[in-house]
């Protein structure tokens, strides 16, 4: 036998609470899909037309209506941390001690954050979880940088007295 016409068990006074308190747009409608079907006996096409939803989305929120109940059809939606190596509460106890070392002023490498973040989970990782982590709890990249490691301060101050009369000369153009 089809879904179609498979019976719903529906509690409509926790239907009609869910659809009075609901404040999302997403979620009112997914309720109106379940209340449509249960008070007015609509088929799926009249509810998809009513809701702006597809026919197959519609027969998709029964379905998951008569497996999981009204928690189903109300729940979040799609997304969110399904491989997770930790928790958020987890993520934030393991940098507490990178976060009191910054405080101090030290410069933090992310490769010690790495290995550490390896240690803790007992696996190896892509160095890129490691920013996404760090990223996530607000991190950013800060890195002064006065001079460049290989510039010639003596190369520097000869063009500083030399270099600009030059570049002006050479850029100026003939007339015609």
């Amino acid at each position: 036998m089809s879904n179609r016409y498979r019976a719903m068990v529906v509690d409509k006074a926790a239907i009609a609470a869910a659809l009075r308190d609901t404040k999302d747009v997403g979620e009112y409608k997914r309720l109106q899909v379940i209340h449509l079907r249960d008070a007015l006996s609509l088929g799926t096409e009249a509810i998809a037309a009513a809701t702006g939803f597809s026919a197959d989305y519609v027969k998709h929120i029964h379905s998951t209506f008569r497996r999981d109940g009204l928690r189903g059809v109300l729940s979040k939606g799609k997304g969110g941390r399904y491989h997770e190596h930790q928790s958020i509460e987890e993520e934030l106890a393991f940098i507490a001690p990178f976060i009191e070392e910054a405080k101090a002023g030290h410069v933090l490498e992310v490769s010690k954050i790495h290995r550490a973040l390896e240690e803790n989970l007992g696996k190896k990782l892509r160095v890129q979880n490691t920013y996404n982590l760090l990223h996530r709890h607000g991190w950013r990249k800060i890195a002064p940088r006065p001079q460049h490691p290989h510039g010639d301060p003596q190369a520097q101050e000869a063009f500083k007295k030399t270099g600009r009369r030059l570049s002006k000369k050479q850029s100026k153009k003939p007339k015609r």
